[in-house]
């Protein structure tokens, strides 16, 4: 049969497996989901950034076409058709028009702006120049120019281009930019279109935290990705999603994946526990019926030798003496009591387990029953060698309970007290009144109980499996019988014992309410 400890282990192996392997699954598939939709998330996010950028470029190369046309329709056009064009723009502060060489360069400037920063330094015909071969090419590129900051903190750019018509010494045209002009007009829109339900967008300044424009309530820290803009490299254009991010979303789920598996693994390693406990505890029970069905053979086996064995020898008249004749008619007399007590106890034990014993209550004094007993193995205890030191109160007042009930739990710890009292035969009997109850001490000085058995010593076929007291046979049902029988009496039972020293049972009685004088003994 294998040891509980061994069915726990498979028990739990069953458990864990299956739950381990599970949880490496996720984690496996966690890495790989995650590595998924981060590319996936990555392109989306690039794609917002670039469309935002895009979308700045179409506006200024449509700034472009608006010049070609005003330039088309009247060559050398006024600062006044410039002028209208300009008041269609907020975003723009200024036009700079000039030849290849940069010799002469005329501003066109947006009534009421000031202060506008130097146009001349940042100009040079190598740039026109490269700008007129492309123009010459078929290809027509709006190149920025950063421009130094001369009123105020805000980015200027000088977006300059070659017009697809030069005409009365018109080279290159120039659009001066106010950034946060252009992000409040043209960018604001469309970072409003793209981010629609799922992303928040913003743009930021160099330098700070807060945004200049945002579609919500943004904080730099918050950014998943940002790009600088392709007009305004200082300034950055960011984007965080809405709600949770891919990554948060996958973890999530796995987190609660998780969480369901370690409920499942509680649940499940409960279960285990409990069929672990009634394994062990059926184990357990059908070792010690087996050793209660050995101990009660060798118990019914050794007194029905000795009774055949001096019944033989008086049958067949081998005994010349009396008095010998006697002392074996004394031995077969005792054996047979040993085995009537043996068979009550069995007797007793199967109507206790199938819930059919019953007990006869009548007043009774617990001293006449102690004195009973006590007669009954005057013989044995004699024989024995004991040393018997007995104490009975003369102040009990009177139980109610089954006389033959209480002699048999006093038989029981007295038979207990003998077979383990090989080092120092001693029996001590004392019966006294505490308050509203009658109490039976049994004290020897035996071989003792271990403190952990203690806890033990009442449940049924149980015997200590260490020292005298396992290697003395007896069934396991004694004690468990005593303590049946003194609850069923609304007592109770306490134990004290140290190895080597001896064991006292104590037995508690409670007095009837309606006890009235002492019995006489």
């Amino acid at each position: 049969m294998r040891s509980p400890h061994t069915i726990g282990l498979v028990l739990l192996g069953l458990v864990l497996l299956p739950i381990g392997a599970y949880v490496a699954y996720e984690v496996r598939s966690l890495s790989d989901n995650e590595a998924l939709m981060a590319s996936i998330y990555e392109r989306q996010l690039e794609a917002i950034l670039f469309s935002i950028n895009q979308h700045a470029w179409t506006v200024t190369d449509g700034w472009a076409h608006e010049i070609d046309g005003v330039l088309a329709a009247a060559p050398g056009a006024s600062p006044e058709a410039f002028g209208r064009f300009l008041d269609t723009h907020a975003a723009l502060r200024a036009l700079v028009l000039t030849d290849s060489q940069i010799t002469r360069l005329h501003v066109v400037q947006r009534p009421g702006e000031t202060g506008l920063p130097a146009l001349r330094d940042p100009l040079t015909p190598a740039a026109v120049q490269r700008l007129l071969e492309r123009r010459r090419a078929g290809y027509r590129k709006v190149e920025p120019v950063r421009l130094p900051r001369a009123d105020g903190p805000d980015e200027q750019i000088l977006l300059l281009f070659a017009p697809e018509t030069p005409s009365a010494g018109i080279h290159a045209v120039g659009l001066v930019l106010d950034a946060r002009r252009f992000v409040r007009d043209v960018l604001a829109p469309k970072l409003q279109e793209v981010a629609r339900e799922q992303f928040v967008l913003g743009i930021f300044e160099p330098g700070t935290a807060a945004p200049l424009y945002s579609t919500e309530p943004l904080a730099r820290s918050e950014l998943r990705r940002e790009r600088s803009i392709w007009l305004f490299p200082a300034y950055v254009l960011g984007v965080r999603p809405r709600g949770a991010t891919i990554e948060e979303v996958v973890q999530e789920r796995f987190r609660q994946n998780l969480l369901l598996v370690v409920l499942m693994g509680l649940v499940l390693l409960a279960g285990v526990g409990i069929v672990y406990r009634s394994i062990r505890h059926e184990l357990t029970l059908a070792q010690m019926k087996s050793d209660f069905v050995s101990n009660v053979s060798h118990e019914l086996r050794t007194p029905l030798s000795l009774i055949r064995m001096y019944a033989e020898t008086l049958e067949l008249d081998r005994v010349r003496s009396d008095e010998k004749r006697r002392a074996y008619y004394r031995i077969i007399s005792r054996e047979a009591e040993r085995l009537t007590r043996l068979v009550n106890n069995i007797l007793t034990f199967s109507r206790i387990e199938a819930g059919r014993e019953t007990y006869a209550r009548a007043p009774l004094h617990l001293n006449e029953v102690v004195q009973d007993v006590l007669t009954l193995y005057d013989v044995p205890l004699r024989t024995q060698g004991f040393r018997t030191e007995v104490r009975l109160a003369d102040d009990l007042p009177a139980l109610e309970g089954d006389r033959e009930a209480l002699m048999e739990a006093v038989i029981n710890l007295i038979d207990n007290a003998v077979k383990y009292s090989d080092a120092e035969p001693f029996l001590g009997v004392a019966t006294s009144r505490h308050g509203r109850e009658v109490v039976l001490d049994v004290a020897d000085r035996g071989a003792g109980i271990p403190a952990e058995a203690l806890d033990r010593i009442f449940d049924k076929f149980y015997r200590v499996s260490t020292g005298l007291v396992h290697t003395t046979k007896g069934t396991g049902l004694g004690l468990a019988l005593v303590h049946h029988i003194v609850q069923a009496h609304g007592g109770r039972i306490e134990v004290e014992s140290r190895l080597g020293q001896g064991t006292r049972f104590r037995l508690r009685f409670p007095v009837p309410a309606t006890a009235g004088a002492v019995l006489p003994s």
